[in-house]
């Protein structure tokens, strides 16, 4: 799911034709109020599915399911008040029941988290 289709053309030409993989070009807010189903993977990039709206996507993912959330290093685009939503993330993550998150210190600090 992206918001900008020309980004999301990237991920299409380079994994269209992967029948397991659906690409749904929405704003993520709006999708999440909509989604069925349940999904094995969700590599996350906007604040719904990062802070605002957590729990409604990791209900979304089945369990084996991967949860994947990158630029968790401040970011030069943050506005001022973004940084306490980065922290309470990181601290809820581990607590969070049947999710075992892993935090790494490379490149922005991605985030791969496992439903068991």
């Amino acid at each position: 799911m992206e918001a900008d289709a020309t980004v999301q053309s990237i991920a299409r030409w380079h994994l269209g034709g992967d029948l397991r993989s659906e690409f749904v070009h929405a704003d993520a807010d709006v999708w999440l109020s909509q989604a069925s189903g349940l999904f094995d993977l969700a590599y996350v990039d906007c604040r719904p599915g990062k802070y605002l709206r957590l729990p409604d996507l990791l209900a979304l993912l089945k369990p084996g399911a991967l949860y994947v959330v990158d630029e968790m290093l401040p970011q030069a685009t943050w506005p001022e008040a973004h940084q306490p939503r980065v922290d309470g993330c990181l601290e809820r993550l581990p607590d969070v029941p049947n999710w075992r998150a892993t935090p790494m210190w490379w490149a922005s600090r991605p985030v791969v988290a496992a439903r068991i």
